[in-house]
């Protein structure tokens, strides 16, 4: 089982390396029998390319509630084929970011359905999330170990990076 190969870095390159890592593994007799678990669409192309690389997903229903409010509800189905859209702003509506945060994706999912591929990403702003991402303190993001931490003792640890941030 391979879950989210090529995670935790840029778009492409996390699909180039599931990609590589798909065709290394495929043997066209007698290969290993492997679960790939990804949300890179692009992936689902190995499908064509390989004849016993098989694409299937978990079905799901999108409905509104009482309020006309966009729902969705997992139906616990596996059925062949690639999915057909993402849920992710519907998942994290699920695990409880708030609302503000979800209306907000939604915005900025269509701004960037609409522009697909039209803008480059910057040398300045890739130069911008690559000292975000190796930052000392995102690395102590990465280590802290939320289970055994009190609700104030992380109060205190955002209070303390919030100032190293604003140094």
């Amino acid at each position: 089982m391979l879950d989210e190969v090529g995670r935790g870095t840029s778009t492409f390159d996390g699909i180039s390396i599931a990609w590589a890592i798909v065709e290394y593994l495929y043997k066209p007799h007698g290969g290993p029998k492997v679960l790939f678990a990804t949300h890179y669409f692009e992936l689902t192309d190995l499908e064509n390319k390989y004849p016993s690389v098989k694409n299937y997903h978990v079905q799901a229903k999108e409905y509104k509630d009482e309020n006309g409010q966009s729902k969705l509800a997992f139906l616990y189905q596996i059925l062949p084929g690639a999915a057909d859209q993402s849920y992710g702003i519907h998942v994290a509506e699920i695990a409880g970011l708030p609302a503000a945060c979800t209306l907000r994706a939604r915005k900025v999912l269509k701004d960037l359905e609409a522009k697909k591929g039209g803008a480059k990403i910057s040398a300045k702003e890739k130069d911008m999330v690559k000292d975000l991402f190796s930052s000392p303190i995102v690395e102590e993001i990465k280590m802290a170990d939320t289970d055994s931490l009190t609700p104030l003792a992380a109060l205190q640890l955002i209070c303390e990076w919030k100032k190293r941030i604003n140094e």
